[in-house]
């Protein structure tokens, strides 16, 4: 469904703002909210952490580049300790136009040492499910005492839906700490022109022609 027909239907729900959090996508009808035209639903957090551990602490909206989340946590571990947390959702256009040509990846936190973090990510373009390519896209971002990544991108051919799915990771070393305190996930598009936009210009010209009428009545 086109993204103007299916906000005219009210058959889904803008993602909610800042401070809300997975649990509250979760609440939404079927479970998946929009940005600009991109759904994004099927979100399932299993490990360490619960859906309601992920909060919104920033919103993108910038096509065609920056469209996702900004998710704030607290995922710490202190010594002789080790968390694992898996996240995993679906990205798809509205209007079913293969837009979606990458995904970036950024993660902030701090540690001592020997502690460090990691997130690895699979990334399945043109598929609703992340077992569907084999193999996955992989991106990588970590921090430690050894290296840091605190950054990863994937470039592919443009497609209309795209699954992800992260294996989020800290551990505190012998005698260390590591705290993972925001991950923030992003895709960006073709310069094809968006549902939204192309709705809205539509909408731009239908009102021009009518004050057009109007002058010449």
């Amino acid at each position: 469904m086109a993204l103007g027909s299916a906000l005219s239907a009210g058959v889904l729900d803008p993602c909610p703002g800042n401070g809300s959090t997975i649990a509250d996508i979760q609440a939404l009808s079927d479970g998946s909210c929009y940005i600009n035209d991109k759904l994004f639903s099927g979100f399932e957090v299993t490990g360490d952490l619960h859906s309601s551990d992920f909060t919104i602490a920033q919103i993108f909206d910038n096509p065609p580049a920056e469209i996702g989340f900004q998710w704030q946590l607290s995922l710490s571990a202190g010594p002789g300790q080790h968390f694992d947390v898996s996240l995993s959702y679906i990205v798809a256009t509205l209007s079913g136009l293969p837009l979606i040509d990458d995904a970036d990846l950024v993660i902030a936190g701090s540690y001592t040492y020997p502690g460090f973090a990691t997130v690895g990510e699979n990334v399945c373009p043109g598929y609703n499910y992340i077992g569907g390519c084999s193999p996955p896209l992989y991106m990588n971002a970590y921090f430690g005492p050894v290296t840091q990544q605190t950054s990863d991108h994937v470039d592919f051919a443009p497609v209309s839906v795209v699954a992800i799915e992260k294996d989020i990771a800290v551990n505190g070393g012998a005698d260390g700490f590591a705290d993972l305190s925001l991950l923030t996930q992003t895709v960006s598009q073709t310069g094809i022109p968006e549902p939204l936009s192309l709705l809205l210009m539509g909408s731009g010209l239908l009102a021009l022609g009518v004050i057009r009428k109007r002058k010449s009545a």
